[in-house]
């Protein structure tokens, strides 16, 4: 609620028009001060000590029409103040806003003239959407700029023109592996060299040495040593060694096999080293990398043979001398009755049989 003194006052300046003053012809004229005095002396009288009449009673209606109209004016005052400050922060913001969309523009097109001259630097066309890739990050970047930042330029760095000349590095990498592995596959070693690309030369020694084995074995038939039961069982036992032999040469070409491949993966690397390493105006041709790994393949395969002799060497996949004593335990002695014949014989056998080997 008002104070009474400020409803007081507003009441007086509202009443102004009604109050009368000394001077006034009202106040003057005879009639009313007659008045005034017939009047007067009963308010006088009124009181118990002839002092002054009390003071009216509170007008509440008056009051409540002052302090509505202290409330409007205050409303006018803030409405005013508030559309004040509104519009003074609108024409901040825009100035702002300009000031944001200006440094933003100009930040944009220092980057990309930035990037048009790093390309011209490095000395390559751009065949490989370099550009195009560098507009996208800068696109990127943009986005994330915050609203009325009041330094754009600082989001675009030269780190933006590194990431998208990466990206494209890696894209035209993966592009070159992708050529490569078309022509040089998975299992390329396996394939380029077979588990059977030696079996031809290790049948050919198995072939040679069971050749050698089987004329000792008529040899000692034609001496006497075996007979034909002897020499027939002997036989059996040359056959069935045969099949065990080619098991155990392909076990020890096996090996020199993989020292081939190893050769074929060495040349494969180094193509994967050089798709690794590639930069942009480097040279790399698919046809040409995979040619590499089958001409290690193709000379590694001319020298087979050679390997595979080498390393079987002086191993024997057949032992004449344990096949005919096999013989002559099957077919018993061949004189009874002539011991030192027998043992004469034996001595023969093994100097004709030469180094025993493996059966």
């Amino acid at each position: 609620m008002l104070p009474a003194w400020m409803i007081n006052d507003i009441n007086k300046k509202s009443d102004t028009s009604k109050e009368l003053h000394i001077g006034d012809s009202e106040f003057l004229d005879p009639h009313v001060v007659d008045d005034f005095e017939d009047n007067a002396a009963p308010v006088l009288e009124a009181g118990s000590g002839g002092g002054p009449s009390p003071p009216p009673p509170p007008d509440y209606e008056a009051q409540a029409n002052a302090e509505m109209k202290v409330e409007r004016e205050r409303a006018r005052i803030a409405d005013e103040n508030r559309i004040r400050d509104e519009e003074k922060a609108a024409k901040e913001e825009e100035a702002k806003r300009g000031r944001y969309q200006s440094g933003l523009s100009s930040a944009y097109s220092n980057a990309q003239n930035y990037g048009s001259g790093r390309l011209r630097a490095l000395g390559i066309d751009d065949e490989f959407g370099i550009m195009p890739a560098y507009y996208a990050e800068l696109d990127r970047i943009k986005s994330t700029v915050p609203d009325l930042d009041p330094n754009p330029g600082s989001y675009f760095g030269p780190a933006a023109f590194e990431t998208a000349l990466g990206g494209q590095r890696e894209a035209q990498r993966k592009k070159l592996t992708r050529g490569y592995e078309s022509v040089v596959g998975p299992g390329f070693d396996t394939s380029m060299l077979a588990d059977t690309a030696d079996d031809p030369f290790l049948q050919a020694i198995i072939g040679e040495q069971y050749q050698s084995a089987m004329g000792d074995l008529d040899r000692a038939r034609g001496r006497g040593k075996l007979n034909e039961i002897g020499y027939e069982d002997a036989l059996k036992g040359l056959n069935q060694a045969k099949a065990g032999a080619l098991g155990k040469a392909q076990t020890m070409g096996m090996g020199v096999l993989e020292r081939g491949r190893e050769k074929l993966r060495e040349a494969d690397k180094a193509n994967r080293e050089q798709i690794s390493n590639y930069d942009f105006g480097d040279r790399f041709d698919s046809s040409t990398a995979a040619g590499r790994v089958r001409k290690a393949g193709s000379d590694f395969s001319l020298g087979l043979e050679g390997d595979i002799r080498n390393t079987i060497g002086d191993t024997q996949f057949f032992d004449p001398n344990a096949l005919i004593t096999r013989g002559g335990r099957t077919q018993g002695p061949i004189n009874p009755g002539n011991p030192l014949a027998n043992a004469m014989l034996d001595d023969e056998i093994k100097r004709s049989t030469g180094s025993s080997g493996a059966f």
